[in-house]
């Protein structure tokens, strides 16, 4: 799993040269950031609704409710009747409902953490981004750094279509070789 100070190495390779601890874990929470909805995060909340008049808030962390459903007995069903603005929601029925979320990832807050939050095609995508924006920290007008945000989206693009093509959730294996 590739962490914080992966990174670092990989910036710090590419570069020459040393680059503060501090710069480096901010411009991968950036990455995150920008990655967005794109990341293809998803969570789920369960709300017993009483009160249909009412408002709702959702974690700040959600970016979109990609479905709700409604609970009646031991049987789920899908949810329309519902209302979603700004992070809040609204119910037109008293129950119990479960919402499924797209969501940001979650910061780091050492480089020795992992990155686990998101897929792995996305990696790649976070390196270039970080190490655009060294760059651009150092020379605010680099054309180099520009390229290098480019190949991010790039990168961020191509992990998100190769996930939404993917038909079924596939495992993950880890062989860990010392």
């Amino acid at each position: 799993m590739l962490s914080g100070s992966d990174i670092q190495d990989y910036v710090e390779t590419r570069l020459g040269r040393e680059v503060d601890q501090k710069k480096i874990l901010t411009a991968i929470n950036e990455a995150a950031i920008e990655i967005g909805d794109l990341g293809l995060l998803y969570d789920t909340i369960s709300v017993k609704v009483d009160d249909i008049s009412q408002w709702y808030n959702l974690p700040n962390d959600y970016t979109f409710v990609e479905q709700v459903i409604f609970k009646r007995g031991s049987t789920d069903y899908l949810y329309h009747d519902y209302t979603w603005r700004t992070g809040s929601i609204s119910f037109g029925d008293e129950g119990e409902f479960t919402i499924v979320a797209r969501k940001l990832p979650e910061k780091i807050d050492l480089l020795g953490e992992p990155i686990t939050e998101l897929h792995p095609l996305y990696h790649n995508a976070i390196k270039f981004y970080v190490l655009g924006w060294i760059k651009e920290n150092n020379d605010y007008s680099s054309q180099e750094a520009e390229k290098l945000y480019q190949k991010f989206e790039e990168r961020v693009i191509r992990a998100r279509n190769t996930l939404i093509r993917s038909k079924s959730p596939s495992t993950w294996q880890v062989i860990r070789r010392g």
